[in-house]
């Protein structure tokens, strides 16, 4: 994560954003609040939607860092995982 090789994922991202919606799900359906894992699911449904989903989950710190408002820490930002550093 530190370099931003996001590939090969070890766990890709859009498993990640599976369990996130089966765990929001089940929280729901029990009257459960969890504002983390929202918090969670939006920032990898972020990721996801430009592209990530393939990357490892770790690539959700690029969409956290691009929301802070930071110049991307590890090269331009890529959703082809042959090209990501």
């Amino acid at each position: 994560m530190s370099r931003g090789a996001f590939s090969p994922p070890g766990f890709q991202l859009a498993l990640g954003l599976k369990d996130i919606r089966l765990v929001l799900r089940t929280a729901d359906q029990l009257g459960a609040p969890m504002p983390v894992a929202g918090v969670a699911y939006d920032h990898f449904l972020s990721a996801a939607s430009r592209g990530r989903g393939g990357l490892d989950w770790t690539a959700v710190s690029e969409v956290v860092h691009e929301a802070a408002g930071l110049a991307p820490a590890w090269g331009s930002s890529t959703s082809d995982p042959v090209n990501v550093r």
